[in-house]
């Protein structure tokens, strides 16, 4: 992977944008770390962040998150081309990009605040983990928004057999918090 890495830096210009989106999705799947390479994707992604999908912005998100590296200038490229295209996301991206900016203490209000307003809408829609991320990641960003907790405790209680012990944990403390 070393190898792929150095091959990979030089040539990231000519990569579109879901190369390297996939290139550090992988580096986060495998748990490596390799911060030459995730400076050269972080620069690239920000040239090319307005071709971003919804999906390619949530998991260039999770990829840097994962990886514990915060780059603020990289979050705010994200956060601002997001916020036009939240109606464009699903409740997975939603999730994953709360989850993101939680992990990394990324604090970009309009965006989640705007998260939150969207999440609210597709509640309906979210599966366990999205719930229970969506709950963390509000209450982790001291994010105050009761209708949006409200909503995602009615959509938990239709489907409260289905939480693992760790998602009842995460609704638990999420509750809690917000209280």
């Amino acid at each position: 992977m070393a190898a792929i890495a150095s091959a990979s830096i030089p040539r990231l210009t000519e990569f579109r944008q879901q190369e390297f989106v996939n290139t550090a999705w992988a580096w986060a799947f495998l748990h490596l770390a390799h911060t030459p390479l995730m400076n050269a994707i972080s620069a690239a992604a920000r040239r090319k962040i307005s071709e971003l999908p919804p999906e390619g912005l949530s998991n260039t998100a999770w990829a840097f998150s994962c990886q514990e590296f915060q780059d603020l200038p990289l979050f705010a490229s994200l956060s601002s081309s997001s916020l036009p295209r939240l109606t464009q996301f699903s409740p997975q991206h939603l999730a994953n990009t709360l989850w993101s900016m939680a992990t990394l203490h990324v604090a970009h209000a309009p965006l989640l605040t705007a998260i939150s307003a969207a999440a609210r809408r597709l509640i309906s829609e979210f599966c366990v983990q999205g719930l229970a991320i969506t709950a963390w990641a509000l209450a982790a960003n001291q994010v105050t928004d009761l209708p949006c907790m409200d909503a995602i405790s009615s959509a938990s209680l239709r489907i409260l057999s289905e939480f693992k012990p760790s998602k009842l944990g995460h609704m638990a403390w999420a509750l809690a918090s917000c209280s």
